[in-house]
């Protein structure tokens, strides 16, 4: 059974026919009573039959439910709807990372900005033991202000599901798998979903999938066998450091790539500003407010003949203390505050003075002020 659009079942307004798969029919709907806009997906009567695949179902929309981060689309409930079991979930208004490419690769600091986000988003949900498993560039929508949602957890799975390690099991899109989801290994764990990212930005570099075959066994054969093709073969204008980014991403032992969601983002930003290898890059410290940048770099070496201090040489020090006294008893004589005014034996004396030696000079002084 299918939905028409137009109609309102059960306060859920059918408005746009997504898509339609074996994995489920995709609705945009309108909730009437709050007027959101909402993504409903059917689950297949096949599915709701199967008692064991109903139990997974419904262990994923536990594990998105559980999932509150900006960057992942917000799982809203699962119900019946006219007879039907579905799942809602938010509505991105925007396109998908696939839509954006199919005129060709995306501008590189575009590409690393989405790619950025979208390794974001799984950090968040390997820290909360969820593994995505399905990251493909149609999963990372992007809204029209340019802010990245990861939708497609229907293969979600939680780190303690037994069935995550059960070896033997394939899932996942054969384009993005992993070389140990193809194998169906027992090791299979987050760093999946990095080689998934890896196969995205190589395919929002290049425009093309690193990997292609005519049908889906080979290309997922091409993912264990194959060497990873440098992505500069097809864009001449992807600098070395982001190339080794990508194929660090897509190394096919899992111990080899990126071990954390986190650690890929920050290499994919360093690649962006071109620094090869971060580790031998040390930030020179700032400089002192009070000088300019400039005179730091541009300052001589300091002059090879060593300066000595004004302090440490006697003459200056020697000189000075007895220059000043001069000069404070001098200065007051000659000041317009001296009222004192010579009578005739004064300058008497002074006319002595002037005209004989020192020595008499002083003689007469001296009985002058025995005469007084």
């Amino acid at each position: 059974m299918g939905f028409t659009v137009g109609e309102q079942i059960e306060g859920v307004e059918f408005v746009r026919l997504l898509s339609a798969s074996a994995h489920g029919t995709a609705y945009l709907v309108r909730d009437a009573i709050t007027q959101r806009m909402e993504y409903l997906k059917v689950i297949p009567a096949t599915v709701v039959q199967d008692s064991e695949a109903m139990e997974r179902v419904l262990r994923e929309a536990r594990l998105h439910a559980s999932l509150k981060h900006p960057n992942i689309a917000q799982f809203y409930a699962a119900r019946r709807v006219g007879g039907e079991l579905v799942m809602t979930r938010e509505w991105v208004e925007g396109d998908s990372l696939a839509a954006k490419l199919t005129n060709g690769p995306m501008e590189m600091g575009r590409a690393v900005d989405y790619i950025g986000q979208a390794l974001l988003a799984l950090d968040y949900a390997h820290a909360q033991g969820v593994i995505h498993r399905n990251i493909s560039a149609e999963s990372i929508r992007i809204t029209e202000n340019g802010i990245v949602k990861l939708t497609g957890f229907e293969l979600a799975r939680g780190v303690t599901d037994p069935r995550l390690t059960r070896t033997g099991v394939t899932l996942g899109s054969p384009h993005y798998m992993a070389p140990e989801q193809v194998k169906g290994l027992a090791n299979a764990d987050h760093r999946s979903d990095l080689y998934a990212v890896g196969v995205v930005l190589f395919e929002a570099l290049t425009g093309r999938r690193p990997f292609g075959g005519s049908n889906e066994f080979e290309i997922m054969l091409a993912h264990v066998e194959q060497p990873v093709p440098p992505p500069s073969r097809w864009n001449s204008n992807i600098p070395t450091a982001m190339e080794l980014v990508v194929l660090k991403a897509l190394a096919k032992e899992p111990h080899k790539r990126f071990q954390t969601a986190l650690e890929f983002r920050d290499e994919l930003l360093r690649a962006l500003r071109n620094e090869t290898d971060p580790l031998d890059v040390i930030e020179p410290p700032p400089p002192s407010p009070s000088v300019e940048p400039e005179t730091v770099r541009a300052a001589p070496p300091p002059a090879p003949q060593p300066r000595t201090p004004a302090a440490a040489k006697p003459e200056p020090a020697a000189v000075a203390p007895v220059a000043a006294p001069r000069t404070r008893r001098t200065v007051p004589v000659q000041s317009e505050e001296w009222d004192y005014e010579p009578n005739d034996s004064v300058r008497t004396l002074m006319v002595a003075i002037a005209g004989f030696g020192a020595g008499t000079a002083l003689l007469l002084a001296g009985l002058w002020l025995m005469n007084r």
